[in-house]
């Protein structure tokens, strides 16, 4: 499972709630731009069951084929929506998409 997530900050916070199940077998790593590359390198080449990933880091390890997208088999994003035009609403859509 692949998250990816616009920042660093929500990143971190979905791998505190991810490492709650790590009881149930499930490893997952966090990989970011600004942390430690090699060590975020070192983590994804022992294997894991879920990926949550900046943009930048992941294009990053994917270029340098360090990371294999081909074997994502869901993929959870996050997008934000603020529009103000007339009603000054602010919409929150979340997508999960399924391979």
């Amino acid at each position: 499972m692949l998250v990816l997530t616009p920042t660093r900050e929500l990143a971190l916070q979905i791998e505190t709630e991810c490492n709650k199940y790590r009881y149930k077998g499930y490893k997952s790593i966090c990989i970011y731009g600004g942390g430690d590359r090699r060590g975020q390198i070192n983590l994804v080449k022992s294997g894991v069951d879920i990926v949550i990933a900046t943009p930048g880091r992941l294009n990053d390890l994917q270029m340098n084929e360090l990371i294999n997208l081909h074997s994502v088999t869901y993929l959870v994003t996050f997008w934000f929506i603020c529009t103000f035009v007339f009603s000054r609403h602010f919409f929150l859509s979340f997508f999960v998409f399924f391979f």
